[in-house]
């Protein structure tokens, strides 16, 4: 049977011989992945090596593998081989071998120059898988270093710019006309039951039409489908195609058929997969993506519209061998809103596998590795940081004995801690069937440890027995213990970021966000939270795994702290004892004795965030700060402490060391602590030059008011009865006779009447008004003619002497 690429190969295979390099983009239904393989191992130069073909999904490896094997009269294993994870047919015969992505990534760690392949052909490259992306750069590398290696890059629909560019490239692009295709909107609301969506559009469909595809964006909607429609009175054989399905049946909904079906698929059907005898699609216009989860440090699916791109592949499948009708579950406006193409999942994956993968084969430096596009830096510190916590990686980010083990595993990092660990121990089965129940999903109707016990007894479904068969192989440890370890002490090794603490019903993981529980009793303070999903922006646990403190212990990621704990209401310091996992409290100890440097560490600590409540000195000691400020500016050489906040709270806790209740803080004693850190040069200067009190013409000490400087341009204040002054001719100074005090002259009332720091100039020109104004309101105080010459008095004129 002649295919729209034949035309193409002769000259795919001479430009690939003459430049080791190329991209081909042709579009779907072009046959390009079964035919291309077989022509260019005859025409391209391959000699005795073989070509490896990478598929991003492993039922599109098998189907492409067994139509390839079918089209030159052989069974797959001979000619035409095929690997996917847990699953491989080949010989020594075997030229071409098709294989999912993630096989040929975990060769690399083993096997970094790829000996034996001539030929790395990547298809469907546009899905962007986190595989294919790290594939793309380790054959850029492979091409500057094996004369003989050649890259060939297939796709339906791609950005050919962007990768001829970083490949140095040229590409061919392979074109033909297409079968005529139809394309249907419909108007539908999001109240709307999918069921009844697909029922309504399959019972208008004309009853000739062969095959019906319907995509779903998951297995519910899938089942609840599949369970409408084989309710109704329809032509078609209803069939369901999705990854997690057994072999058989996928088998069935891809075979030949002789009788109308109706296949309701995710979208493992967009691409590589020929589904014979399709001449309609019924799209949902939604799919399940899995997004990276930074603050969780895990992959969750969410259900998103899908993109152009995506909506037209899916199109693309009703119109591959005849005309065909695309009815799309969405509107015209819609349409026009969809984004171009899907994010790449390098941009939106967790990274862990891939980082353990690179560091095998490339080594710890990954800013060197070529990316065809550069991952988040976050999203590589998360699984950097992972792959610590599973010491994988050592303090320089290189492998450690147990990442060189466990990135041989088909498994991912966290699944290939907890196998080691539990083979190690002697119960490599439990461990295996734990892996493989965990990685290739259960039935919900089960609990984890009912769903391990049908796989260790056999009577599990045959994808599970399969891969825990192949992971017992995979193992392969000597057992270096024999002792007891319970299924927590395995979750814990894999899943140390999912341990929770569950109290009053909540549980509250140790990387802070809350886990509902489902429903479920867990009777235990402590428990994993193995099977974990988020729905919008909550998370729940399916299954949980209790495990004890001890437990934990043994596992070894415990840090046990004891600090000081400061109650901020009350102001007190308490010492507490704290069981750390991963930087989160699992349990506390209050009250316990700690010594007086972990006092004194939260003492400082606390005394400088509650300063303001704290800090409170008496009137004498701001007068001496202020006097120690004011020396500083007029004496700066003889070096005056700078007693800013800082210097303040460590004068303050180096004299309560040991102290416990910052509520006593309030009775500290300034004045004495301010006065100790002042030599004997500074307390003479400023004992001699800037004194507490002054002595006024009346006789009488009047205090200065250092701290009202701030208010008046660096100069204090001596507020005195203006009676008091009489007889003085100048205005009293101090600091050498350098600074004249600012005079509030008070009244009987004790205001102030006139505030001046020209004494003279006051009496000689305003105090003949203040008289004229105070002599009737005060008569019994004296209000003489001439202030120069009077007596100064702090009495009335009543109580005077003669």
């Amino acid at each position: 049977m002649k295919m729209p690429i034949d035309p193409w190969l002769a000259e795919i295979a001479q430009r690939l011989m003459q430049d080791r390099v190329l991209v081909v983009t042709a579009p779907p239904g072009s046959g390009k992945t079964t035919r291309i393989p077989p022509y260019l191992l005859q025409h391209a130069g391959v000699g005795d090596g073989a070509i490896a073909m990478l598929q991003p999904r492993r039922i599109a490896a098998r189907a492409t593998a067994q139509f390839m094997a079918q089209q030159l009269g052989e069974t797959v294993g001979k000619t035409i081989g095929m690997q996917v994870r847990f699953e491989r047919k080949s010989s020594t015969a075997t030229r071409i071998m098709v294989m999912t992505e993630g096989i040929l990534i975990r060769r690399l760690a083993h096997d970094p120059f790829l000996e034996g392949i001539d030929l790395l052909m990547l298809d469907e490259f546009h899905e962007r898988s986190l595989d294919s992306d790290i594939a793309l750069a380790a054959a850029k590398e492979l091409l500057n270093m094996r004369p003989e290696f050649k890259l060939l890059v297939m796709s339906a629909t791609l950005d050919q710019q962007s990768l001829t560019s970083f490949l140095g490239c040229s590409a061919i692009q392979c074109t033909h006309a297409p079968y005529p295709l139809a394309i249907e909107y419909r108007s539908t609301h999001a109240r709307d039951a999918i069921e009844d969506l697909v029922a309504r559009e399959v019972l208008q469909l004309p009853r000739d039409r062969r095959g019906v595809l319907v995509f779903l964006s998951g297995i519910s909607e899938i089942r609840r489908c599949a369970q409408k429609l084989r309710t109704l009175d329809i032509p078609w054989e209803v069939h369901t195609l999705y990854g997690a399905q057994a072999n058989r049946e996928q088998d069935r909904a891809l075979a030949p058929a002789t009788t109308p079906r109706l296949v309701l698929a995710t979208n493992i059907a967009e691409t590589s997969l020929t589904i014979p005898g399709i001449d309609t699609v019924i799209d949902c216009g939604f799919a399940k993506i899995a997004f990276f989860d930074q603050t969780r440090g895990h992959d969750a699916l969410k259900r998103q519209r899908i993109s152009l791109a995506s909506a037209d592949q899916r199109a693309g499948r009703a119109a591959r061998t005849k005309p065909g009708l695309a009815i799309r579950l969405w509107s015209e406006n819609r349409q026009a809103t969809l984004k171009p193409h899907d994010l790449p999942e390098i941009k939106r994956l967790d990274l862990t596998p891939m980082i353990l993968t690179l560091v095998s084969f490339h080594g710890s430096d990954l800013a060197s590795f070529p990316f065809f596009e550069r991952p988040d830096p976050r999203h590589l510190d998360a699984g950097i940081k992972l792959l610590h916590a599973l010491d994988a990686l050592d303090d320089s980010g290189r492998l450690t004995p147990l990442g060189r083990k466990i990135a041989s595993f088909p498994l991912h990092p966290r699944l290939g801690a907890m196998t080691h660990a539990g083979a190690s121990a002697g119960h490599a089965e439990l461990a295996a069937a734990c892996a493989a129940i965990i990685s290739e999903s259960y039935d919900q109707q089960f609990t984890l440890r009912e769903a391990i016990d049908r796989i260790l007894n056999g009577t599990a479904p045959s994808n599970q027995v399969r891969a825990f068969q192949q992971i017992r192989k995979a193992i392969n440890i000597e057992k270096t213990q024999n002792e007891n370890i319970s299924l927590g002490e395995l979750l814990l090794t894999a899943f140390p970021d999912r341990l929770c603490r569950i109290q009053n019903h909540i549980a509250t993981c140790v990387l802070g966000y809350q886990v509902e529980t489902s429903g479920q009793t867990v009777d235990s303070e402590y428990a994993i939270a193995v099977d974990l999903k988020q729905h919008q922006k909550r998370y729940s646990a399916r299954a949980w795994e209790p495990v004890t403190l001890e437990e934990c212990q043994r596992v070894g990621a415990f840090t046990r702290r004891e600090s000081a704990a400061f109650d901020a209401q009350n102001l007190r310091i308490s010492g507490v004892r704290e069981l750390l996992w991963m930087g989160y409290c699992l349990k506390r100890v209050d009250g316990i004795e700690i010594d007086n440097a972990t006092i004194d560490a939260c003492l400082h600590e606390q005394i400088s965030a509650h300063w303001e409540r704290i800090f409170d000195p008496n009137e004498h000691a701001r007068q001496l700060m202020a006097r120690i400020d004011l020396a500083g500016n007029l004496r700066p050489d003889l070096n005056w402490p700078n007693l800013n906040s800082r210097l303040l709270q460590t004068i303050m806790v180096n004299r309560v060391s040991g102290i416990r209740d910052l509520g006593t803080l309030n009775s500290f004693d300034w004045s004495e602590a301010l006065g100790a850190q002042l030599d004997w040069a500074q307390r003479d200067w400023l004992n001699q030059q800037l004194p507490q009190a002054i002595v006024v013409p009346s006789g009488h000490a009047i205090p200065i008011d250092y701290a009202a400087s701030a208010e008046n341009h660096g100069t204090p204040v001596l507020a005195v009865k203006l009676q008091e002054m009489f007889g003085c001719q100048s205005t009293p100074c101090i600091a050498e006779g350098r600074l004249p005090l600012l005079l509030h002259l008070l009244a009987p009332n004790g205001r102030p009447v006139q505030v001046t720091s020209d004494l003279v100039s006051f009496w000689n020109h305003t105090y003949f008004e203040v008289r004229k104004e105070l002599k009737q309101r005060y008569p019994k105080h004296p209000w003489p003619e001439n202030p120069l010459t009077a007596v100064p008095t702090r009495k009335t004129n009543r109580r005077r002497p003669n």
